[in-house]
C-alpha cells in the first residue's frame, strides 16, 4: 500500500513538473498583446490541462502569430480586448448558469471570498471577478443597488442608471453566480476552460481580421514565443489495489482449474501396464 501511495505521488510530481516545463517558455514578445492576454497565459501555466489542451493552445497561437503580427498594435489591441471580454461574458460555460440578484451584501460576499481565497485565485480569476467589482462600484454608493428595481420613472437621473446597471447584470450575473457557488478550485477550471475557448476563437477572427486590415507590417516581430511540445516517454500505470485482486482471483482459479483436472482424470497407468501383458503374452 505504501509502493503504491509512492508510486502515484511520483506520477503526480512528473505530470507537474511536465505540465510547468512544456509551457514555461510560453510568453508574449511584442508591445501590440494586452495585458490581460499575459494573466491568461500565466494562468494556464499554474493549471492543469491535457496534453490534447496544450496541443491545441499551441496550435491557435501559431494562427495568431502568423495572421496578427504584421497587423498595427491598435488594431491587435483592439481585438484581443474585445475578444478577451466576449469570451469571459458570453460563454458556453456560463449559459446554464442562473443568474442572481445582486445587492450590497452580494458585494460584500465576493470581496470576502476574494480575500479569504487570495493565494488559491489565479491572478487572472481574481482579475476578473475585480473588474466586476469595480464596475458595480459607481452603484454600490447610497444604497443603489438595494433599490434600482424600484426606482421611480419620475426621476429620470435614476431611471437611466438602472437601466445602465440591468444591462451590466445581464451579462455578469452569471459568472457572479458562478463565482460565489463554486470554490476557488473550481471557479479556477472554469477560468481555465473560458481561456482555451477564448484563444481558440481569436485564432479562428484572426484569419479574417488579417485578410480586411489594409495596413500589414511584413517581417514584423512575433507576437508571442511559442514553445515545442515534448514527447511523452511510455509510462506504465502503478498498479491498483483493484488490478492486484483481480491478478490474485485470476490466479486462483488457474492453480483450481489444475486441481479439478487432477480429479477428474483417472489414472490410466494400471490400465497401461495390463495392455502391455497382452501384447507381450500375445
Amino acid at each position: 500500500m505504501i509502493n503504491l501511495i509512492i508510486i502515484s505521488f511520483s506520477t503526480f510530481l512528473f505530470s507537474t513538473s511536465l505540465q510547468a516545463t512544456d509551457l514555461a517558455s510560453l510568453k508574449i514578445t511584442s508591445t501590440a498583446v494586452p495585458y490581460e492576454m499575459e494573466l491568461m497565459f500565466n494562468h494556464l501555466k499554474e493549471q492543469t490541462i491535457s496534453r490534447e489542451q496544450k496541443e491545441k493552445l499551441l496550435a491557435d497561437l501559431e494562427v495568431i502569430n502568423d495572421d496578427l503580427s504584421a497587423i498595427g498594435t491598435k488594431a491587435n489591441m483592439f481585438l484581443m480586448k474585445s475578444e478577451i471580454l466576449k469570451g469571459i461574458l458570453t460563454n458556453q460555460y456560463l449559459k446554464k448558469e442562473a443568474r442572481v440578484q445582486v445587492s450590497s451584501s452580494t458585494v460584500d460576499s465576493i470581496q470576502k471570498k476574494v480575500q479569504s481565497n487570495k493565494v488559491i485565485y489565479s491572478n487572472f480569476s481574481a482579475w476578473i471577478i475585480k473588474s466586476i467589482l469595480n464596475d458595480l462600484s459607481e452603484y454600490s454608493k447610497n444604497n443603489f443597488l438595494n433599490k434600482y428595481e424600484n426606482v421611480s420613472r419620475s426621476n429620470s437621473k435614476d431611471t437611466i442608471k438602472a437601466k445602465k446597471l440591468k444591462k451590466l447584470l445581464k451579462y455578469t450575473s452569471s459568472l457572479i453566480n458562478s463565482f460565489l457557488r463554486k470554490s476557488p478550485e473550481e471557479f479556477n477550471h472554469l477560468v481555465t476552460n473560458i481561456t482555451l475557448d477564448t484563444i481558440s476563437r481569436l485564432a479562428l477572427k484572426s484569419y479574417y481580421f488579417k485578410a480586411l486590415h489594409p495596413h500589414q507590417n511584413i517581417g514584423a516581430q512575433p507576437l508571442f514565443q511559442i514553445p515545442t511540445l515534448k514527447k511523452s516517454p511510455p509510462t506504465s500505470s502503478p498498479e491498483t489495489p483493484q488490478d492486484s485482486i483481480e491478478r490474485d482471483s485470476f490466479k486462483q482459479k488457474v492453480e483450481a482449474q489444475k486441481e479439478i483436472q487432477k480429479i477428474n482424470s483417472p489414472d490410466m497407468s494400471p490400465a497401461s501396464k495390463s495392455i502391455d501383458q497382452i501384447n507381450t503374452e500375445q
